[in-house]
């Protein structure tokens, strides 16, 4: 039994590593967007980031800062950040007040 859940881990954690690494999730868009922009800080209004995904954002995106976490472990259940903008190699800043967020390259 432990090995079954080992391996359904194992399997779990691969298949978050390709989903990162180009994968089609919700947030792709906004990954490539952040991936082809050439800029150390990509600052963008909430408004702007609902235009470009599908869907727009959650509610969640508007109530909670959790929700902007920069989480990129396979066993996050933050997928915004992890197939998002982590993805494409930058952190968030959000100011949920002013309903903008300032996205910065990882140093690297």
């Amino acid at each position: 039994m432990q090995r079954l859940v080992a391996a359904e881990g194992s399997a779990l954690r691969w298949l978050a590593d390709l989903r990162q690494i180009g994968f089609v999730s919700k947030y792709s868009v906004l990954r490539d967007r952040l991936r082809t922009s050439g800029r150390l800080e990509v600052q963008m209004s909430f408004d702007e980031i609902t235009d470009l995904l599908p869907g727009g954002l959650p509610p969640s995106a508007y109530r909670y800062d959790a929700w902007w976490n920069n989480e990129d472990d396979p066993g996050s259940t933050h997928s915004q950040s992890r197939l998002g903008w982590m993805a494409a190699g930058y952190t968030a800043a959000a100011d949920r007040a002013a309903q903008q967020v300032v996205f910065t390259r990882i140093a690297g």
